[in-house]
């Protein structure tokens, strides 16, 4: 590493450290702030409908929320916590396990009906949505349906699977949803699944630095997730 790099670093970890201490708001010194960065389709289905509930019980909890899939660097951003897809596997950081995921296609009932969706083969007339963050999700869902060579109509690309379930919902085509995380708006009939196959793709997990355990406000934030998580199980 050159004596630059190693300053950068020294200083980006250094400025990391007082963004976490520090308080924003004047008069609020008894408030601990807790900085995470959730994953997008996560923080819109799951966290921020429940929200209120953990503010409700955790009044000295002042809470930060970025909504990202990006890669963090937590020697150097002022994060204390993520909530990430993938397997468990952060080298030097500890990771939480939150849900397992599997993703399944969805698409509003008219463009089901429309497209005769009754088999994985049937995508072959629908135009697929997307998540540019995710590009493999669909050739990977296709694979393990049995029609990996398959073709489909067109493509669209969006950014968040939230956005690509917006798309779905006003007949754009068909997107992936995470199960369980689109279960309301399945049992609200804006989408359904065509198809029973779901492919396991992982899980939601709350990663940390493991000195970071000993937060009191992560530690009390982890332990309401989980518990919420019990409940809807």
């Amino acid at each position: 590493m050159t004596p630059g790099k190693a300053l950068a670093a020294v200083t980006g970890r250094s400025f990391a450290d007082l963004v976490r201490a520090t308080v924003p708001v004047a008069g609020a010194k008894s408030h601990r702030r807790l900085r995470i960065a959730v994953s997008p389709f996560f923080a819109t289905h799951w966290l921020i409908p429940r929200l209120s509930k953990f503010m409700t019980a955790h009044p000295d909890i002042e809470l930060v929320i970025e909504n990202s899939s990006r890669t963090l660097d937590f020697a150097n951003e002022p994060f204390d916590a993520a909530v990430r897809v993938g397997d468990g596997n952060w080298p030097g950081l500890t990771a939480v396990h939150l849900m397992e995921i599997r993703t399944t296609p969805v698409a509003s009932a008219t463009v089901a009906k429309r497209l005769k969706l009754r088999k994985p083969a049937d995508l072959v007339r629908a135009p697929l949505i997307h998540v540019s963050t995710f590009p493999l999700a669909w050739p990977l869902w296709l694979e393990q349906a049995g029609v990996a060579n398959m073709k489909p109509k067109q493509a669209i690309w969006m950014d968040t699977f939230g956005a690509a379930l917006l798309a779905a919902e006003q007949g754009a085509g068909v997107a992936l949803g995470l199960e369980p995380l689109f279960a309301e708006r399945e049992q609200a009939g804006a989408l359904r699944r065509p198809f029973a196959f779901s492919h396991p793709t992982g899980g939601y997990w709350l990663v940390h630095r493991p000195a970071d355990g000993r937060n009191p406000a992560l530690r009390a934030f982890s332990r309401w997730v989980l518990k919420e998580l019990a409940e809807d199980a």
